[in-house]
């Protein structure tokens, strides 16, 4: 007969703090979880989360996840373990600004959403990092319809209140020849006396 609860054992972890929380896959983060009876494909795990900002934490900590799991076996028998996890903040000297970049003149998107935002950790830099990024704009007409896009970026550490600076330069321009559909060969005669004939060449 089984008597005994499942063993599920938790500790406190640390994940970078621009994940997507209601995409986390929190089953894994338990640290152990077993039953003396139950095999651990049929025990029945469960989770329940709430989220907490902090403000400025001195350790650089945006947040937490307080986690609560259970485990449940065949018999009915349950056992619950508290999991921590802290969201840690990058340094901003870790912010990736976006590149130059060359579109063509037709329909040009040159929206930062097409062309590029400062990202950190490979994702947008977004509040819950206590990060804060904005730019400005100045559009320069070239020869021949063309012309670029000068957007300076700022990112600004809401908390230190330290901002870095980065150029990024977005060219319009004409890439694609022009295409040309030639004429068929064409063969022409010469009267006996001379050699050469005068023919008018059709437009391509």
């Amino acid at each position: 007969e089984d008597k005994l609860a499942p063993i599920l054992i938790c500790e406190d972890d640390t994940i970078p703090c621009n994940v997507n929380i209601p995409e986390l896959d929190f089953l894994s983060f338990i640290d152990s979880v077993y039953d003396n009876c139950t095999p651990f494909e049929d025990l029945e795990l469960t989770y329940a989360y709430t989220v907490t900002e902090f403000d400025c934490d001195p350790d650089s900590i945006a947040g937490r996840i307080d986690v609560s799991f259970t485990a449940t076996d065949n018999m009915g028998r349950s056992r619950e373990c508290e999991k921590s996890i802290y969201l840690k903040k990058f340094g901003i000297d870790e912010v990736v600004f976006p590149p130059d970049t060359m579109l063509n003149c037709i329909n040009p998107d040159v929206s930062p959403e097409n062309v590029g935002v400062p990202t950190i950790g490979g994702t947008p830099i977004d509040h819950f990092c206590e990060l804060v990024a904005w730019s400005t704009e100045t559009q320069y007409q070239l020869c021949s319809g063309e012309f670029k896009v000068s957007r300076m970026w700022s990112v600004m550490d809401w908390c230190t209140g330290e901002t870095i600076t980065d150029l990024q330069t977005v060219y319009v321009k004409d890439t694609f020849p022009p295409d040309i559909t030639c004429p068929d060969d064409v063969t022409l005669g010469t009267d006996p006396s001379v050699c050469f004939a005068t023919y008018t060449l059709p437009n391509p």
